[in-house]
């Protein structure tokens, strides 16, 4: 389960924003 953390030493929270984007 991938968590999404409002946090800005988050890469992968830039990665998820990405792919919901693309969706």
């Amino acid at each position: 389960m991938i968590t999404i953390v409002s946090s800005e030493n988050c890469p992968y929270c830039d990665m998820a924003k990405n792919l919901l984007s693309s969706l």
